[in-house]
């Protein structure tokens, strides 16, 4: 249900690049006639780094989606940070009224470099007549991910030896088919999931780190 709940959390693909249908989840959710309905979780609060002021999470409406989707969840959010930081400290509710404390390692944030290996600048144009060949930084398990603007579609890739990426150029012209001529963010994400048991009730956890260049794919 995560996954309709929140398109973007979504896993590494199996194989080296597939398609995405986006909101695939959700319409087949819709077609069986069930739905999601979220219920806030109090008593959480999660600060950037080991001595960083808490963020208190606030309710919020969450937004119509696919009409599969409602209720309240909690949001803090953006922040605006002077240092990546190196851990997240997490306070859940726990038995006794007394938290469960638990410390999230956050790993460097991968990156998209260019064939080369520059780093990508927003903006850039990239050529897409053939297989888009791209380099990503990262910690185990990161993955990349294409995303156009508003559309229905993405492309996900596993990371090969060395970092290395290629997205063939079959997947790419069907992704621009469905997309349009819009621009895309090349994302490099990592994602860490962990079950809470100390929490009340048990909670899964989640830590994510993704960093976006917005570029244009050239035919």
């Amino acid at each position: 249900m995560l996954g309709v709940v929140d398109p973007l959390v979504a896993p590494a693909p199996d194989g080296p690049c597939e398609l995405r249908d986006v909101a695939g989840q959700a319409r087949a959710l819709r077609a069986q006639g069930g739905a999601v309905s979220l219920e806030e979780l109090s008593g959480v609060s999660v600060a950037a780094g080991s001595n960083g002021p808490g963020l208190l999470p606030a309710p919020r409406v969450y937004p119509p989606f696919a009409e599969v989707v409602g209720g309240v969840i909690a949001e803090a959010g953006p922040v605006d940070i002077a240092d990546f930081p190196d851990v997240l400290a997490l306070e859940l509710p726990g038995p006794a009224d007394r938290p469960a404390k638990v410390m999230l390692t956050v790993p460097v944030a991968p990156r998209v470099l260019d064939r080369n290996q520059v780093p990508l600048a927003t903006g850039v144009h990239l050529a897409a007549s053939g297989d888009l060949v791209l380099q990503v930084t990262g910690p185990e398990r990161t993955f990349l991910e294409i995303r156009p603007y508003g559309a229905p579609v993405a492309v996900a890739c596993a990371v090969g030896a060395g970092g290395l990426v290629v997205v063939p150029h079959d997947l790419l012209a069907r992704m621009a088919a469905a997309a349009g001529g819009v621009p895309v963010s090349l994302e490099a994400v990592w994602r860490e999931t962990r079950m809470v048991v100390a929490a009340v009730p048990p909670t899964r956890v989640s830590v994510e780190v993704r960093s976006s260049t917005v570029v244009d794919l050239r035919p």
